[in-house]
């Protein structure tokens, strides 16, 4: 969609989401990113507005990020979080991702957010780590390395897993359930780090703990252990239109083509809305974080577990 299509989307929003990320590939290769970033915090005020990257372009986020910011404040949006995918350390992580030098870039780009954050205080920066069978062994190490040499606002995980959009069916890239149990131990060597971190960052990092407990009964028990309120609070809208429910299942509900990109128009009207509720209130199982938080949200007893 155009950059036009996507400001009424955002229009129709109105102040109502707490967060939304802006997902990919690779979010910075969008030339109006910038634009983008300023429309959603002027017209949504979100809490925290995320944005994932492979750092691959580190001119070019900085340029973006310099073109946005400015114009961002802290009663727009309270942070914009930068999340650098960083799965493992020199070498290891350009293997892993298949680019040849990407580590070099992604650690230049932090470079340049710590430089950033100097003037622009509601900026944070997070280290994005993809748990796999392929680095599960050295999380150690790279959690040393993050908190020594990076020291990020956050380091979150997320554990790789088959997802029909990504066509990963031949290739799984999930860890075994000894070594997710790998994965939780090393989990305990970051939770001994009394980095600073911002209010917002302190709470998520409470839902984040819990989170990784939960997933252990979605990806080796195949059982949802909090209820979903996936399409009921939560969507993703793709970049041709279609909203889904989840980017794990991809059901599509419908296209904001077709009600003039205006989402309360499609959500009032849409059949597809009742159609995919129906289906997630009994079964509907999901590994993805940001679903996941939201589904505690709605369940804060949940936490307590």
């Amino acid at each position: 969609m155009s950059f036009e299509e996507w400001k009424s989307i955002i229009a129709s929003l109105g102040e109502n989401p707490v967060w939304i990320t802006l997902s990919g590939g690779e979010p910075f290769l969008v030339e109006w990113i910038d634009k983008l970033i300023i429309e959603i915090a002027y017209r949504n005020k979100p809490e925290l507005l995320v944005i994932p990257t492979n750092g691959l372009l580190p001119e070019v986020i900085e340029k973006k990020l310099d073109s946005a910011l400015p114009y961002i404040s802290s009663r727009d949006t309270s942070q914009v979080t930068i999340n650098l995918s960083i799965d493992g350390i020199r070498e290891r992580h350009d293997e892993i991702r298949g680019i040849r030098g990407n580590f070099e870039r992604a650690i230049e780009t932090v470079k340049i957010l710590k430089e950033l954050q100097k003037k622009f205080p509601l900026l944070s920066i997070g280290i994005h780590t993809v748990v796999s069978k392929w680095n599960v062994h050295n999380l150690e190490e790279l959690i040393e390395f993050v908190e020594e040499e990076i020291s990020p606002d956050q380091h979150i995980f997320e554990v790789a897993e088959v997802r029909g959009e990504m066509n990963n069916e031949d290739h799984i890239p999930t860890p075994s359930k000894e070594e997710f149990e790998l994965f939780l131990k090393a989990l305990t060597k970051l939770e001994n780090k009394g980095h600073k971190r911002s209010w917002i960052n302190k709470i998520i990092a409470i839902f984040r703990k819990r989170y990784y407990q939960f997933l252990r009964d979605i990806l080796y028990e195949n059982r949802q252990p909090i209820p979903s309120f996936a399409s009921f609070a939560s969507v993703q809208i793709n970049s041709n239109g279609d909203v889904w429910d989840c980017a794990v299942h991809t059901n599509i509900i419908g296209n904001l083509r077709d009600y003039g990109f205006n989402f309360r128009n499609f959500w009032s009207n849409c059949n597809g809305v009742g159609q995919v509720q129906e289906k997630i209130k009994f079964s509907h199982i999901c590994p993805l974080a940001n679903e996941m938080y939201i589904n505690m949200l709605f369940s804060p007893w949940r936490l307590l577990g």
